[in-house]
């Protein structure tokens, strides 16, 4: 292989392959302009806006936004535009709904974040599986609220974070007996039966006020 010097540094003429070239950079420059545009329309709202950049580009639905993994339906989710959330789902399938953030959460927990059971209802509608995403609680040490319960309990090892826990720590009683409806039952027994069934039993004990669902809960170890 030919080497060649360039300021006192040794180069093999096969890493001008790796730089870039004029037409790569004006490449990404559109690419990273496209996509601000498209999550602005997004977190504004402008469905008119959204439905033109996607003509444009099918591909802007798999856009992430780099520090948090967010595509645009987490951000729509997210900022409440329940009219955008919708559009989005319409145009995704079944799989893309499934994509997951940077800290794990998928767009069903982003539902459960904010409260919202009308978007968490098109997401099921869509993809029940989404009931049954699971997240390592290692992902979740930002979330404080979250951490110190699963401090409290020593459930960093194997704890899991599935919607219907996220609804019943935030203590959202709709959302959290919708998802308890909908979430399969031999799902729940086989989730009930680690850590996750201790976490999920605990905290709705801790809220028997508002959940009364828990005592429909097998007890661990049953199945």
């Amino acid at each position: 292989m030919e080497i060649e010097e360039e300021s006192g540094k040794e180069r093999t003429c096969n890493d001008d392959e790796n730089i870039p070239g004029e037409s790569d950079t004006k490449k990404i420059d559109k690419e990273f302009r496209e996509n601000r545009l498209f999550f602005k329309a997004v977190m504004s709202g402008d469905l008119k806006k959204l439905n033109e950049f996607y003509a444009q580009n099918e591909g802007l639905l798999d856009a992430r936004i780099p520090s948090s993994g967010k595509n645009a339906l987490h951000v729509a989710i997210s900022a409440g535009h329940v009219h955008i959330a919708r559009r989005l789902i319409s145009l995704m399938s079944k799989d893309d709904l499934e994509v997951q953030r940077n800290d794990g959460l998928t767009v069903l927990h982003a539902a459960v974040e904010t409260g919202n059971i009308e978007i968490a209802r098109c997401l099921v509608k869509k993809n029940k599986k989404l009931t049954m995403s699971c997240t390592e609680i290692e992902d979740l040490e930002r979330h404080s609220h979250i951490s110190s319960m699963a401090t409290t309990h020593n459930l960093y090892s194997e704890f899991t974070y599935t919607p219907l826990l996220q609804a019943v720590i935030y203590g959202q009683a709709e959302m959290a007996h919708y998802l308890y409806s909908i979430t399969s039952k031999e799902f729940l027994a086989k989730e009930l039966d680690g850590t996750q069934g201790s976490a999920l039993i605990t905290q709705c004990i801790f809220r028997k006020y508002r959940f009364g669902f828990a005592s429909e809960l097998p007890p661990p170890g049953l199945y």
